[in-house]
């Protein structure tokens, strides 16, 4: 009995060959390259089968004796019911033997190749272009037709000869030293130059050459291969060939430019020569080849043990999964016993079975007759689960201005890959994008997040307008006069989950609760006292699809930060994030990163952080280029993140950009707007606003380093930026640093 263990593979074929007396087996192991193209050489004498390396191949000799047609012809090869593998017969073959290339499949598994032999009405089905060609895009590289040239004095110091294809040009060039433009040769010769761009898929490839039919006369004439100007292959001592492969060459799959050379050394008597190239071939390569594990020797096809083989219609999906499955044993079983791997079995040739729930399932097939049986075992070979789950798309709003880039970013559970249908023409495969819309219009964005069990679409309307305010900015309307939240500054407000929101801030005390609207009347409290501590001059923001708040302080400066999907269950991503604690700091979302710049922890700051989870934060410099400051405004805008104004000791008006947080580029060391403190800046139409501001310190005092309320007039600062209001002109009123 042969028990036979493979990884999971999807076949096609037939039950057996008829016509055929004799096959024979080859048990293999697996090798790191999914398609092979392996030698075997068939010999039609008595003899031991055996393997041959030679070059770092190897190759498997079969001996049939004469129960073989003298012209090959009704050689075929199968392996784990696949029938009738492509292969190719090399030309110059004999009566006693002939060599084969055959094209394995899946040969990343250990398997076995079955070799039949003996069916008189049988005639040849090589094909180069099947097996061997169809890595590279173009089928006339093969050939069987020899390609010849003369070159040299003798010759006329031209090219003559015949060429296997019209697609193979020449270089019409000569030269007394050899550099041909592709290879380097020996210098002061006479040479001939053809070539072919070539596009194999990426892998790792060898050429192989047919010894009797390439040479070069006179024996001391020189022949060599490049691949993309890199020497591979050559020969030029009394015609020897050093090796019949070339070295490995990879190519990713972009074409590359394959060039066979002949040349003449001008140290020669003769001064000129032929040379003859005929069936290169391209072959995969492999640092560990398939190997033989055992070979079976002749066996009789009508008194055999049955060969066990089997294929079904599907092998990944999602429960409850039906699969067909479908007998391809070979030699005539009688009976068969199929095991699901999920408890369940069948005797049944072609069962269809259903599993009901999620898992990895190995499925074996035992089949048997009078002679005996075998089992084939295919590991994890029904792989059932399940499509991407919890889907969403993370926009920072919903109604954006045409011609500004926004960013679409996607979350899912279980998924590999993406699709972004954005509702005007265009899409995208990947997770994260950035997206402007050219046109007015209410667009319905899809996003389909994919695996191998299937795909999950969820959609999103976006709208983009000429102008988002429809408004002149001439009129204004009181929402309300007093919404339910109290009177307070230095809070936050986002839009997150078609909603405005107020976060924290202070009046007579810290604040840490969260309110949201969704028409500036009416307001609802998620939360009175949200996990995080109660606080001002925090920052809030966006990102992925989640509300955050940033550092602030209250009572004691803070370094954590915190998000919400709802408002009201606030989860804490780091207690002591790796900037220093501080507050009036600066927050933006740009490159899909959260990021924190300058603030104040008891002095000025310059630094430059950033996220993307809110636990680990990286620094991406220590001192930006601009002064150490705070209450700054910052925005994203022309694929850059922009730093302007705030108080650094004096007032600026300074603007600043950067691409990546560390290298940061003055624009401008004095805007046409005067220097302040808490400016607020939208990007809108296009264009960088900044409006507002303080022309005075913020308001606080120092006591024992920290900020101290003092009673009075105060500003109202929203995030982002600050209105202007005049404070009480204490003279113990110090600035951020």
């Amino acid at each position: 009995m042969l028990a036979l263990l493979v990884g999971c593979m999807l076949v096609t074929g037939v039950s057996a060959l008829d016509g055929y007396e004799y096959h024979q087996t080859v048990e293999y192991s697996a090798c790191d390259q999914d398609v092979f193209q392996q030698d075997v050489v068939i010999h039609r004498t008595n003899g031991t089968n055996y393997e041959e390396t030679a070059n770092g191949f190897k190759i498997w000799h079969i001996y049939v004796a004469e129960n073989c047609q003298n012209d090959y012809g009704d050689i075929r090869f199968t392996t784990n019911g696949i029938s009738n593998l492509s292969y190719y017969m090399w030309p110059g073959f004999d009566e006693e033997s002939a060599t084969f290339c055959v094209k394995l499949i899946n040969a990343t598994d250990n398997g076995t190749l079955i070799i039949w032999y003996g069916n008189p009405l049988a005639t040849t089905t090589s094909n180069g272009d099947a097996a061997i060609v169809d890595v590279i895009t173009n089928p006339s590289f093969e050939t069987n037709e020899a390609w010849t040239f003369s070159i040299g004095g003798g010759a006329g110091n031209g090219h003559s000869g015949t060429l296997p294809s019209t697609d193979w040009a020449s270089d019409k060039t000569h030269s007394a030293y050899i550099y041909c433009g592709y290879a380097p040769m020996y210098a002061s010769a006479n040479w001939g130059h053809y070539w072919q761009n070539v596009q194999p898929p990426a892998g790792t490839y060898t050429l192989i050459f047919d010894r009797n039919g390439s040479k070069i006369t006179p024996n001391y004439g020189y022949m060599a291969v490049a691949v993309d100007g890199i020497q591979k292959y050559h020969t030029r001592s009394n015609g020897v060939y050093l090796s019949q492969h070339t070295e490995p060459f990879t190519t990713t799959g972009d074409s590359i430019r394959l060039s066979l050379i002949c040349g003449v050394d001008s140290g020669g008597i003769t001064r000129y020569g032929t040379g003859y190239w005929d069936n290169v071939r391209i072959h995969t390569y492999s640092d560990v080849p398939p190997s033989v594990i055992g070979f079976s020797g002749e066996q009789s096809c009508e008194a055999s043990i049955p060969y066990p083989g089997f294929a079904s219609n599907t092998t990944i999906g999602t429960a409850p999964f039906t699969v067909q499955f479908t007998d391809l044993s070979y030699f005539y079983p009688t009976t068969w016993l199929w095991d699901f791997g999920d408890g369940t079995t069948s005797t049944e040739q072609h069962p269809i079975h259903t599993y009901a729930a999620p898992g990895a399932y190995t499925v074996s097939l035992n089949v048997s007759n009078a002679y005996g049986y075998n089992v084939l075992t295919k590991v994890d070979y029904i792989d059932i689960g399940f499509p991407p789950t919890v889907v969403g798309i993370t926009i920072p709003y919903n109604t954006t201005v045409l011609n500004t880039p926004m960013w679409f970013n996607a979350t899912a559970d279980g998924a590999t890959s993406y699709l972004w249908d954005f509702g005007d023409g265009t899409n995208s495969t990947a997770q994260n994008f950035k997206k402007s819309f050219t046109a007015e219009g209410d667009y319905f964005v899809t996003l389909t997040a994919m695996n191998v069990y299937g795909n999950t679409t969820i959609g999103r309307e976006v709208l983009a307008r000429k102008n988002v305010v429809v408004s002149d900015g001439k009129e204004w309307a009181q929402a309300t006069a007093a919404a339910g939240w109290s009177a307070r500054h230095d809070h936050t407000s986002v839009v997150y989950d078609d909603k405005m929101w107020v976060l924290g801030g202070a009046d007579s005390t810290y604040k840490n609760d969260v309110w949201w609207s969704t028409d500036g009347v009416t307001w609802t409290r998620a939360t009175a006292a949200a996990g995080w501590s109660a606080r001002r001059g925090h920052t809030s923001l966006v990102y992925d699809d989640k509300m955050w708040v940033i550092g602030g302080y209250g009572g004691s400066y803070r370094s954590d930060a915190w998000w919400s999907t709802d408002g009201v269950t606030w989860t804490q991503a780091t207690g002591a994030a790796g900037w220093s604690s501080r507050y009036e700091h600066a927050s933006v979302v740009y490159d899909n990163k959260m990021w924190v710049m300058g603030g104040y922890p008891g002095y000025n700051k310059n630094d430059v952080w950033w996220s993307t989870d809110g636990v680990s934060w990286t620094q991406a410099t220590s001192a930006a280029a601009w002064s150490a400051r705070c209450a700054h405004t910052v925005l994203t805008y022309d694929n850059k993140m922009w730093v302007m104004g705030g108080d650094d000791i004096t007032y600026k008006n300074d603007v600043w950009w950067s691409t990546d947080g560390v290298s940061w580029t003055q624009a401008t060391s004095a805007a046409a707007w005067s220097a302040r403190s808490y400016p607020t800046s939208v990007v809108y139409d296009n264009k960088m606003w900044v409006m507002g501001g303080g022309l005075v310190a913020p308001m606080k005092t120092m006591s024992g380093g920290r900020p101290t309320e003092k009673r009075g007039r105060r500003r109202h600062r929203p995030q982002h930026g600050r209105h202007e209001v005049t404070p009480h002109p204490w003279s113990t009123t110090t600035r951020c640093g």
